[in-house]
């Protein structure tokens, strides 16, 4: 919740911390992509971009990316969009070798 990230540089915001391992994968995407709409104005929903991303397990992230951008567009057929449909990809790799 909150105001978008970077409309106002001294807004508060939640802080959370996470470890990640090797081969994790972290999705960020914008509202949009939750409420885009169909034609009978049902919208993509959590739920469904759970299912989108749930049989790309181990694929590369822009695969993972691809695939729910897809499965986007084909919710909505030619409903036009009325906000952005931002997604980023992120798979851990690792530290560094030294």
């Amino acid at each position: 919740g909150g105001i978008a990230l970077g409309f106002d540089g001294s807004a508060d915001y939640e802080e959370h911390t996470l470890q990640l391992h090797p081969g994790d994968t972290v999705l960020l995407y914008s509202d949009g992509i939750l409420e885009a709409m169909n034609a009978d104005r049902e919208l993509f929903g959590a739920e469904r971009l759970e299912q989108a991303v749930a049989g790309c397990h181990g694929r590369p992230a822009l695969a993972t990316c691809q695939a729910l951008l897809e499965a986007v567009a084909a919710f909505c057929g030619a409903t036009p969009a009325d906000d952005d449909t931002t997604v980023m990809v992120v798979t851990y790799r690792g530290p560094s070798p030294a």
